[in-house]
């Protein structure tokens, strides 16, 4: 009878007191207006039910004579449920976190690398919490420690590959030497990233085909990100004929220089006449264009090549191509 009638009042008293707390945070949040209170609120409601119960029929049942070992089975009860519990809330604080981060990240390749993480950890607290449960149920741990230590070791040297894969996409997506949808170049091998896996990171080629390289392989390779570039140099060499009077040699840096001042999108460095080649004088200009897309690059150099041509046609002067002079002796 007393078990019964102390279990009930429990049962009030902490609904009660749970009701009021919640009331509280409650208007707390609407103060705040925080998501992390919302969201601990939400929680608390469902792990409070369970504990509730749990703990009314534990302190009711202290009247109670019962066996020794019933009584060990319900503290041992006791104890799962509230690791449980305590696992779960971190579980669920951890997720809480990552995901906020994830939504206010704007890189997606950071958001995939966060979200790869969340088993990881989630497991990492299960083995965590079930060594402590074993520690306080009065078993000798460190046995099983040491046997996930040299499993562990065992483990790192049949997966030395697999690891450094982890341990090189980890760098990758610490250090962002690039991120999905750059467009790379890796030793000679160019493309668009795709994917970047936990072990390996994928690309689609100019050629439309699909590259996969792994992370350790990616790590230790030359890599060119052409999305990081703020403007492309641009050089061109143009020879005119050797036929050319040097009036009009003079004016080719000049046209070249007007052409590309006028062009939107480019800066004009220098246009000099820089050597005597075997057949032509030749002209060196260097011009940058800004951004990075390689489309709009390559209009900027066919517009301005476009104009240099004409020009030339209106100052008559001509474009130097390979040609033979033979001089012969009239001496029979």
């Amino acid at each position: 009878l007393i078990f019964v009638l102390l279990f009930a009042v429990l049962i009030i008293v902490i609904k009660s007191l749970r009701k009021s707390l919640i009331a509280i945070f409650q208007r707390v949040i609407g103060k705040s207006k925080s998501n992390f209170l919302n969201f601990a609120v939400n929680k608390l409601k469902k792990i409070f039910v369970p504990i509730e119960y749990y703990a009314s029929i534990y302190f009711s049942i202290q009247y109670l004579e019962l066996h020794e070992k019933v009584e060990r089975t319900i503290d041992v009860l006791g104890l799962i449920i509230l690791i449980y519990y305590v696992i779960k809330l971190a579980m669920a604080v951890v997720d809480y976190a990552i995901t906020a981060k994830i939504e206010s990240s704007e890189s997606p390749s950071k958001a995939h690398a966060m979200r790869s993480v969340i088993p990881a950890i989630n497991i990492s607290m299960w083995v965590v919490g079930s060594v402590l449960l074993l520690k306080l149920l009065g078993f000798d741990v460190s046995a099983i420690v040491a046997g996930l230590g040299i499993g562990g070791i065992a483990v790192a040297f049949a997966a030395q590959g697999i690891l450094g894969d982890i341990f090189s996409y980890i760098s990758i997506i610490a250090d962002k030497p690039f991120e999905i949808g750059d467009l790379i170049d890796i030793d000679g091998i160019a493309g668009r990233v795709t994917y970047i896996g936990i072990k390996t990171t994928r690309l689609i080629s100019v050629t439309s085909e699909q590259l996969i390289i792994s992370n350790s392989d990616l790590t230790k390779s030359r890599i060119r990100n052409y999305r990081k570039i703020e403007e492309r140099r641009a050089e061109i060499i143009l020879g005119v004929a050797y036929s050319t009077p040097a009036e009009k040699l003079e004016k080719v840096p000049i046209i070249i220089k007007n052409i590309i001042e006028k062009t939107d999108g480019v800066r004009f460095d220098r246009s000099h006449f820089y050597s005597y080649g075997d057949f032509s004088l030749n002209f060196q200009t260097i011009y940058w264009c800004i951004g990075s897309d390689y489309y709009v690059f390559m209009d900027k150099q066919q517009h301005i090549l476009l104009e240099i041509s004409k020009e030339f046609e209106k100052e008559n002067i001509e474009f130097a191509y390979p040609i033979r002079k033979i001089f012969t002796s009239s001496n029979g």
